[in-house]
């Protein structure tokens, strides 16, 4: 199916669509690991115009949101800096003046408890304390980043995610830049980073949602053509995972554009027969009902 519907080649295309979880290093960010609750994450968008969108690290109503949301929650810790992971204690202590340490751990456990429960903007204050008195610790900018990121703290988020890439050298938030440039509507800044990712590259749930969230971004500029090359799959299989059929949505929604109708109707189909709840099929199915009917012959 790998085969670009028929206007492809760089050509707009038809009506576009909009905005998306991931490459990244080839291991999870450590506080994404031995989560006790469902997987959880940013609600989405840009700004007030767009923050329906299914197709980001967010999501769209009609594909807006490109990629997913963080991954995961992180673990719930109960009271008290010691029901703290290990590894995340060790690396607050690492980096954090002595004097600074146990004030350090205590907002930490506040705030990944309030992070836990979903509590984001409680999270965001919490771990605004927590970089006060720990600027250098790796988990505190990667939390205090996709708290921002929930609450559509954009600028915010992208900067403290960046951080966090600088201090790890992972890139398994690269999406997340992408959707909260994208909704910043710094599309040259939108593309650097795909270029960046592309350089640098990750796993494949995090390739992945860059995918989603770069082909939804194309959508936006109406370039459908390039939307597909991006996304569209060289074929289907009953045993996708939730990642692909999030590329599969923005595939469906390049070829729609692009007047490929049968190409948008067999991706639509294998999603609804893998995830019939998916956000957005039915809309997408309703376009793809709607479609112009050619006359028949004689």
């Amino acid at each position: 199916m790998r085969k670009p519907p028929g206007r492809a080649k760089g050509k707009p295309g038809a009506k576009g669509g909009r905005k998306p979880p991931r490459p990244g290093s080839k291991h999870r960010p450590r506080s994404s690991r031995n989560p006790r609750k469902k997987p959880g994450g940013p609600s989405s968008g840009a700004k007030g115009r767009k923050d329906d969108r299914r197709g980001g690290p967010t999501g769209d109503s009609r594909g807006r949101r490109a990629a997913r949301k963080p991954d995961r929650k992180p673990p719930h810790t109960g009271v008290g800096p010691d029901n703290l992971p290990k590894w995340l204690r060790e690396e607050i202590r690492r980096v954090t003046r002595s004097d600074r340490q146990a004030a350090a751990l205590r907002v930490m456990a506040e705030a990944v408890d309030a992070y836990g429960d979903g509590a984001f903007p409680a999270a965001r204050r919490k771990l605004m304390e927590a970089k006060q008195l720990s600027p250098r610790a790796s988990p505190v900018r990667e939390y205090l980043g996709l708290s921002a990121y929930h609450v559509r703290e954009w600028g915010e988020a992208l900067a403290e995610l960046r951080a966090y890439r600088r201090f790890t050298g992972e890139t398994t938030y690269m999406p997340f830049e992408m959707d909260s440039l994208r909704a910043l509507e710094r599309g040259g800044d939108v593309e650097k980073t795909w270029e960046r990712f592309v350089e640098l590259g990750g796993d494949r749930p995090t390739n992945a949602e860059a995918r989603v969230v770069y082909g939804s971004y194309l959508l936006d500029r109406r370039r459908a053509g390039d939307a597909w090359r991006i996304t569209g799959p060289s074929r289907t299989s009953h045993d996708a995972r939730p990642y692909d059929l999030r590329v599969w949505y923005v595939a469906a929604r390049a070829a729609l554009a692009l007047g490929e109708f049968d190409t948008a109707a067999q991706l639509t189909e294998s999603i609804r027969r893998a995830d019939p709840d998916m956000p957005g099929l039915e809309d997408l199915m309703a376009q793809i009902a709607a479609r112009p009917r050619r006359p028949r012959p004689g």
